[in-house]
């Protein structure tokens, strides 16, 4: 009765609808429990540890400034600190971001790890699908933006070249 049913042989959107969810975490998918949890906690250190990498990018991003005006390379206070402001809002939403998210999906994982019910199935579930939706939002932000940067950088060429005879 409880026989593992082939994942080819399931079509994910119909079985998701038919079947009412359950806590049995085995019913979740042809994997044993056992498997999941494993599977949750090797999850949730490997998403701590990215989250980690790219704070320490955003670190290393912004300690580069602190060497250039400790160097006094800086080309004068306003437009260092301009500069600056600038590059912290691009580190807070390119690399703090996404970080706090994938924090958040690792607390969830850990959550499934320690309590395997359907609920925590779906936090774990719902976490992840958020930190891709705002990594996928700031990835397509940055893409138009470099787009439009580049048509601008055109623009000013043809400008310019047409301005000298």
């Amino acid at each position: 009765m409880n026989e593992p049913i082939e994942p080819h042989a399931v079509d994910p959107l119909t079985a998701a609808v038919s079947s009412p969810p359950t806590d049995r975490v085995a019913s979740l998918d042809h994997v044993t429990k056992d498997r999941n949890v494993e599977l949750a906690k090797s999850l949730a250190r490997w998403q701590r540890f990215v989250a980690m990498i790219i704070i320490g990018l955003a670190i290393l991003v912004l300690g580069n400034y602190v060497v250039v005006f400790a160097t006094g390379e800086a080309a004068g206070i306003v437009p260092f600190l301009f500069s600056f402001a600038i590059s912290a809002i691009s580190v807070i939403v390119i690399y703090v971001l996404p970080s706090v998210f994938l924090w958040r999906a690792a607390g969830a994982s850990r959550q499934f790890a320690n309590q395997p019910n359907s609920n925590s199935w779906a936090q774990l579930i719902y976490q992840q699908a958020k930190f891709w939706q705002v990594t996928g939002i700031i990835v397509l932000v940055c893409f138009g933006m470099m787009i439009g940067l580049m048509g601008l950088m055109l623009l000013l060429t043809i400008v310019g070249f047409s301005s000298f005879p």
